[in-house]
């Protein structure tokens, strides 16, 4: 809700949007990153920040 609140997204603060979001990460996004896990090529990254923050912590890992 908090993200709604300051993006102006009204879906975001609807529960079956947000259940619905959660469902289609465990089903297609979840398997990928299991995926490259186990191949050691997934690296996490905090996307918290500035557009210029989250491309150096790319640009760190590469």
């Amino acid at each position: 809700a908090h993200r709604a609140a300051i993006e102006g997204r009204k879906d975001d603060s609807n529960p079956e949007i947000i259940e619905n979001r959660i469902k289609t990460y465990h089903q297609k996004t979840e398997p990928l990153v299991n995926y490259y896990k186990e191949r050691g090529k997934y690296f996490e990254i905090d996307g918290d920040g500035t557009v210029e923050d989250i491309f150096k912590k790319i640009s760190d890992l590469i």
